[in-house]
């Protein structure tokens, strides 16, 4: 994954983060962590995963939004095969501290500019969702 033409950065607008901080203040975290970000998106849930279904496939994305945000699009991602970074904006984000990314947003900003690494995980299926 080359990020260096820069991240495709989704954010659920009703996340958590957002009400609590502001979209201004995220965007500014954003533009001063040295991530290079190629577009930055908020939007609804399913204005989402329809944005991302005209995204290359082969582009660096993050996702930003809490474990719901981020059980849907990993739906999306596993079906189209490429992999997702996440940004821990929900209320819990139990998934983001089961993969290590830091709880907090200006340090998980500080971890994605520092570089990334592509990890494999595992899935299951409950009630027929993933």
């Amino acid at each position: 994954m080359n990020t260096q033409s820069g991240f495709y950065i989704y954010i659920n607008k009703d996340a958590g983060t957002v009400a609590n901080l502001g979209k201004q203040a995220l965007e500014t975290l954003i533009s001063q962590s040295g991530i290079p970000v190629k577009h930055l998106y908020f939007l609804s849930a399913d204005d989402i995963i329809q944005k991302l279904k005209t995204t290359d496939k082969d582009a660096p994305v993050l996702i930003g939004g809490g474990d719901g945000t981020i059980k849907t699009c990993a739906q999306y991602f596993i079906h189209a095969q490429s992999s997702f970074g996440i940004l821990p904006l929900g209320t819990m984000n139990l998934l983001a501290k089961d993969l290590g990314v830091p709880a907090k947003i200006d340090e998980a900003l500080a971890a994605y500019a520092g570089g990334i690494k592509e990890y494999k995980m595992d899935v299951g299926i409950v009630n027929n969702e993933i």
